[in-house]
């Protein structure tokens, strides 16, 4: 079998099983890489349901992973291992989370994987594409700001009248962790200082927003109060978050 799924008492006849609950998912390669392989089709339909369909299978309907995925795979542990590490060897310590994580894509059997860690597994890709993204906007553009600038935009900037500026589309991001789910649109103003409104991952008028933004070439002149932001788990990585904003 291309895929077993591991019982404390050695049986792998699935997850019906009358005696004993699985403990450990086993492929024949990657274990990830045959996630990415059988999730990547049904995009309306979430990657936990897709996986959880695929253990209850036949062999015959698991998709065995190309090399594509083998190699996105292998990109997506390197990632982290080395993004884990170096906040260690800079003295951060890593979440709970960020050590499931590295245990995960660090383990040195990569084909097998613990039931109750699947999670970790089927989140890491959407935080890959997001990271990296996020990896590529503080990389290029202006995203440290000096104190001074910072205390101009502080929260109570919220309550200023919005004013128009005029923004250049460079990112689009979904953010999907437990508590926020949304769309977030990265835009630069003529000084190259990064700019995010975001919405809902289920509001219904995206495709409104989208259409605009397409027509207009990606550049917006937008009204709205900015309030200074940072995020998370970077040095220095500064942006201005678009609060009551309206398309001009």
């Amino acid at each position: 079998m291309s895929i077993q799924v591991h019982h404390a008492k050695g049986d792998t006849s699935g997850f019906l099983n009358d005696f004993a609950e699985p403990t450990i998912i086993e492929a024949d390669q990657d274990i990830l890489a045959y996630f990415l392989a059988n999730t990547e089709a049904q995009k309306d339909i979430p990657a936990g349901i897709q996986w959880n369909n695929v253990l209850m299978s036949n062999d015959d309907d698991v998709v065995t992973p190309s090399d594509y995925h083998l190699l996105f795979a292998q990109d997506i542990r390197t990632f982290y291992r080395n993004r884990i590490m170096m906040r260690r060897l800079k003295g951060h310590q890593p979440s709970h989370f960020q050590n499931k994580v590295y245990q995960f894509v660090t383990s040195d059997k990569p084909n097998q994987i613990e039931v109750d860690n699947q999670g970790i597994m089927i989140k890491l890709p959407d935080f890959y594409v997001y990271d990296r993204a996020m990896d590529h906007l503080h990389e290029n553009y202006h995203t440290k700001f000096e104190s001074n600038f910072k205390h101009k935009y502080n929260s109570l900037n919220i309550l200023v009248e919005p004013v128009t500026y005029t923004l250049s589309f460079v990112e689009h991001t979904q953010k999907k962790t437990k508590n926020i789910k949304n769309h977030e649109y990265w835009f630069v103003d003529s000084d190259q200082i990064l700019h995010k409104l975001s919405f809902d991952i289920e509001n219904p008028l995206k495709h409104l927003f989208v259409k605009h933004l397409k027509s207009s070439n990606g550049v917006l002149d937008i009204a709205a109060c900015r309030v200074h932001a940072s995020v998370p788990g970077y040095e220095d990585f500064d942006y201005l978050e678009m609060e009551h904003w309206e398309i001009q």
